[in-house]
């Protein structure tokens, strides 16, 4: 994903892609020749080539776009449906983006540069756009060269304006670091707004499962304030619109117009929010969209610059984030339980080792709780009809003791570690789960614990609880022999 506008010869490439064409030449040899039609112009090059014009509307926005004549390559590219002289959009996809470029090229005599996705065709297109001398003041033309990759290349995405190839490294290094990772995203989002000359710039994921849109990070541009995160019924419709472009970029009045007639709902929105230019792309974990980048009210001079910048920050920041999503469901896969979302034992020990490090610094109490009947419930009914069990249990310990002071330490033992608070309060909560009455397939916990406060050391207050609980088991398995375990 790159848009190049370079001064002098453009040379230098590896093997197998396509140079970029050297514009002295094309403007000394080929451009100026009189009797050089453009059969003939595009003929004398052996990547796929064509000429495109471009009419200028009476507004000076953009016109009709034709391909007028194409080379073999381009023709054996394109197929049997290519004829000259053809509305572009007969051949490919209707595109604003790819309209916009046409037009800089023919107009205001800009060499353009783009490696971009081009979902239509289910590739990455590497593609020049050279201007040619005008047929007259409302009728321009360009050069456009293109090569077909499969997948994204690295050496192609990196040959980006300086100042993008300086935002993406330091974006890259910023998030690849073991910091916060929030706080590095919104150090990225800043720069991307003050080098856009935006008012604000945000990330924002998408959870279709749950129909959720939450912001990752914004910034915003002095003391403005950044509009509200859109809604997902909002959110959910940019990416039909999106479509095979692959982005949305609205510079000026004309563009939000065109966008109000196929999503009307969307562009009130932003009317809403006082938004009147936007660039916005997708961010991707491989082929599925999980989230958008986009910048608000900025800097349209710098348009093909905002447009290169966002996309390739956007490919990696997908990367990046999609990376950081995993670790976090890894990691917390690690310290909860799957079945109750309680803590694993893998965290109880991470406290416990704490609470010794700083044993005498702050009250703590234990409680051992263990599930009775389990053994007799999985096999008479099953290990589902026990997993069940489990999950009613543990929700009248959630309810006393709290989700994030319970774990999981074995098939049907549990620990609820409290630390600060009183021995009152401590003694209370036990108490309740004490008092609830123990039924067949339902609530019913052995309960021991020890209030260690800071007189006691962990270990022996985790003994203690223990001992405890191990005394009010063995008490009902004694009442109840026909469920007691094998």
């Amino acid at each position: 994903m790159k848009n190049k506008e370079a001064a002098g010869n453009i040379s230098g490439s590896s093997p197998g892609t396509v140079s970029a064409i050297p514009y002295d030449y094309v403007k000394k040899h080929l451009v100026q020749e009189e009797d050089m039609d453009d059969h003939k112009l595009t003929d004398m090059f052996l990547v796929p080539c064509c000429v495109m014009e471009v009419e200028k509307n009476p507004d000076g926005s953009c016109g009709m776009i034709r391909i007028n004549s194409g080379n073999q390559a381009y023709c054996e590219t394109m197929g049997p449906a290519y004829y000259d002289n053809m509305p572009y959009y007969e051949l490919v996809p209707e595109d604003a983006k790819f309209e916009d470029f046409c037009f800089r090229a023919a107009f205001e005599n800009r060499r353009l540069h783009a490696y971009v996705e081009t979902k239509a065709l289910n590739s990455w297109t590497d593609q020049q756009l050279i201007p040619l001398q005008q047929r007259d003041e409302n009728h321009g033309r360009c050069l456009f060269l293109f090569e077909f990759t499969k997948q994204a290349e690295p050496s192609r995405m990196a040959e980006v304006s300086m100042e993008t190839a300086e935002l993406v490294i330091r974006s890259c290094l910023l998030l690849s670091k073991e910091e916060n990772f929030a706080d590095s995203l919104d150090i990225v989002t800043k720069d991307i707004c003050t080098a856009a000359g935006a008012d604000a710039c945000r990330i924002i994921l998408i959870d279709h499962e749950n129909k959720a849109v939450t912001t990752l990070s914004d910034a915003v541009s002095g003391s403005r304030m950044p509009g509200r995160t859109p809604s997902y019924e909002i959110v959910k419709t940019w990416e039909p619109i999106i479509g095979v472009s692959n982005e949305v970029i609205i510079k000026d009045r004309q563009r939000m117009t065109e966008l109000a007639e196929l999503n009307p709902s969307w562009v009130k929105d932003m009317q809403d929010n006082n938004v009147e230019t936007l660039v916005l792309i997708p961010l991707k974990k491989i082929e599925t969209i999980i989230g958008y980048l986009y910048v608000t009210n900025y800097d349209v001079r710098k348009t093909v610059e905002v447009k290169e910048m966002i996309e390739v920050l956007s490919f990696f920041l997908g990367m990046e984030i999609a990376n950081n999503q995993l670790r976090s469901e890894l990691e917390y896969r690690y310290t909860h339980d799957d079945l109750t979302g309680v803590r694993s034992r893998s965290a109880m020990i991470a406290l416990t080792a704490q609470l010794m490090r700083e044993e005498g610094t702050r009250p703590f109490g234990v409680v051992n709780m263990d599930v009775n009947g389990l053994k007799l419930v999985n096999d008479q009914k099953g290990h589902e009809a026990g997993d069940q069990m489990i999950v009613v249990n543990v929700k009248a310990m959630k309810e006393i003791f709290g989700s994030e002071n319970i774990y999981r330490v074995g098939g049907d033992e549990f620990l609820a570690i409290l630390t600060g608070g009183t021995k009152e309060d401590f003694e209370t909560k036990v108490a309740r789960l004490r008092a609830l009455p123990k039924t067949e397939g339902g609530v019913n916990i052995s309960v021991g614990s020890c209030w260690a406060g800071t007189e006691r050391s962990t270990s022996e207050a985790l003994h203690l609880a223990d001992e405890d609980m191990y005394q009010e088991k063995k008490q009902y398995y004694k009442t109840h022999t026909d469920r007691r375990r094998s």
